[in-house]
């Protein structure tokens, strides 16, 4: 077992097992506790999580398969049918997830995965973080979610960030935390440690690049 899969297989056992429950104990409450652990893992970004080959990675960033939880909904027959994506990187793939007690066609019938609400916006949100921290942003996201260049420099301004490239990162990091805490949260407890952890990140890096 790799030690990816070593730190996973106990956190997933946990998850699978717990018989945690909030507000009584009914089948109900037990499936909600059991859906907040596991999308605690499901939301995270797979490179930051799992160290696959560089050739399966690459397949899965070229197919826009940026967190866990998309990983998980995938067929088989879906991954090969990606470029230069062979039997060995299914394998791999197939491998850690046993690991990790998950496995490939997961159901996931449970916010946000199921297409209720703004779930797909949470995704689409949380699929732009980058590999150690902050958050990148896109056109379509922008579309979706409302907000222009304008919007953007003003949280440059507040931030005491210039316009350039470099600090472009750090801005839309400060926004998407800021849509995360306002929209997002209230009601997701498992999005805490995602958005603290970005916190610190942005905050570190706020440090490094002020006068």
């Amino acid at each position: 077992m790799s030690k990816t899969g070593m730190i996973y297989s106990a956190r997933c056992e946990r998850i699978v097992s717990s018989g945690v429950v909030y507000g009584g104990n009914s089948a109900g409450n037990i499936r909600r506790d059991k859906a907040y652990r596991l999308n605690q893992i499901l939301l995270s970004l797979i490179e930051d999580e799992i160290e696959f080959s560089f050739r399966t990675q690459h397949c899965l960033n070229s197919a826009g398969m940026k967190l866990i939880g998309q990983l998980v909904q995938k067929t088989e027959a879906e991954f090969l049918t990606l470029k230069n994506f062979g039997k060995r990187s299914l394998n791999e793939i197939k491998d850690v997830l046993a690991d990790m007690r998950l496995t490939l066609e997961m159901s996931l019938d449970f916010p946000p995965w199921n297409g209720d609400g703004d779930g797909p916006m949470l995704i689409q949100v949380l699929s732009m973080q980058c590999v150690g921290g902050g958050f990148n942003m896109d056109k379509d996201l922008m579309r979706s979610i409302g907000v222009d260049l304008r919007t953007l420099y003003k949280k440059a301004t507040e931030l005491n960030l210039t316009k350039e490239k470099d600090n472009q990162l750090l801005f839309n990091t400060a926004y998407l935390l800021q849509l995360l805490e306002t929209k997002f949260e209230q009601g997701r407890p498992y999005l805490a440690d995602l958005i603290q952890r970005h916190k610190r990140w942005l905050q570190k890096e706020l440090k490094r690049v002020s006068p």
